[in-house]
């Protein structure tokens, strides 16, 4: 484990059947019994380790990423199963102080690009929650069956449906990309929120230039998640292509009749 010598040293142990001091055996965490017939039958995990897109996850390894970042007092990462039965990382958040010129939405929007810099993106959580503190159990340890689980479609309870051609052919895009109804879109939900990721973004803007016309950044998609946000920017920038491109074709004429 990348400068986490004590993990290392926890889940690499010399291997007790073995005489050879080289002979190592790796901890998987894996919790298993063996069936009548000698198999191997998986029951569980002894640890927070998920599967997130077929990869490993250690909770913990994000955790420790994301407590590093200055203004987080304290963190916790855990998996939760939605009903298409795709596992998503939602992290949760205590936040040091008070910044009034950073609001929650904002900070979020600006730690995801910095995480998508630091690790691989199945390890970035799909959403993010603040809280003012983890509630406890009765032994005084973090209660995670009572954290809030966020909403699948939306980061409120107000559903807002979209208007305009803008957010109804960007709904219709993440629609296609994420597999949901375009329906069940409203315009103050996160990409992220629903399940996207950086995959998952390369195409988004792919599709955008395609149906749109609009060259949008990989940052933009972070910092303006929502549908509503998103589509303001394709539109600012929609109307800006389209004046440089009269002013550019206006030269061209200006140009030629010179010429000639």
């Amino acid at each position: 484990y990348l400068n986490q010598v004590n993990l290392t040293a926890e889940k690499f142990i010399q291997n007790p059947y073995g005489y050879d001091e080289d002979d190592i055996l790796y901890k998987t965490g894996d919790l298993v019994r063996y069936a009548d017939d000698g198999q191997l039958i998986f029951v569980g995990r002894t640890d927070d380790q998920v599967k997130i897109r077929g990869f490993r996850v250690e909770t913990g390894e994000i955790e420790q990423q994301l407590s590093a970042f200055p203004n987080i007092h304290s963190s916790l990462v855990v998996a939760h199963e939605f009903s298409n039965q795709q596992k998503r990382l939602t992290a949760y958040l205590i936040r040091e102080g008070h910044n009034e010129k950073l609001n929650d939405d904002d900070f979020v929007a600006e730690l995801k690009v910095k995480l998508y810099e630091l690790m691989p993106d199945y390890m970035v959580p799909s959403s993010f929650v603040i809280l003012d503190s983890f509630p406890l159990n009765l032994n005084g340890k973090v209660d995670k069956q009572t954290l809030p689980i966020p909403q699948q479609t939306t980061s409120t309870n107000e559903f807002i449906q979209p208007e305009g051609d803008i957010e109804k052919i960007l709904a219709s895009i993440w629609a296609n990309l994420l597999d949901i109804p375009a329906q069940e879109i409203s315009t103050n939900v996160s990409f992220f929120e629903l399940g996207g990721h950086s995959l998952l973004v390369v195409k988004l803007i792919n599709d955008i230039r395609i149906e749109m016309d609009v060259k949008i950044s990989y940052k933009d998609i972070f910092i303006f998640s929502s549908l509503n946000q998103l589509g303001s920017v394709i539109e600012k920038k929609s109307t800006r292509q389209t004046l440089l491109k009269s002013f550019d074709e206006s030269n061209e004429d200006s140009t030629e009749e010179m010429e000639w």
